[in-house]
């Protein structure tokens, strides 16, 4: 086998979603939606996008967080 099995493919903007965690969890202090389509060289929109998924992903009631 070439590469490594992979159970669930992840769509862009879940990839997206996981970069933005990542950044707003090392970051210092708050990031905006500009700073972080910044720092990923993204759209503003599809930061949005990945904020909402990550908001849904760590509401109340469904996360541990």
């Amino acid at each position: 086998m070439d590469s490594p099995l992979r159970l669930i493919a992840a769509s862009p903007v879940d990839r997206l979603a996981q970069i933005v965690e990542a950044l707003l969890v090392v970051a210092s202090s708050p990031l905006s939606v500009a700073e972080l389509a910044d720092a990923t060289e993204d759209d503003p929109q599809r930061i949005e996008t990945a904020l909402g998924l990550l908001g849904e992903r760590y509401r109340e009631g469904r996360s541990g967080i």
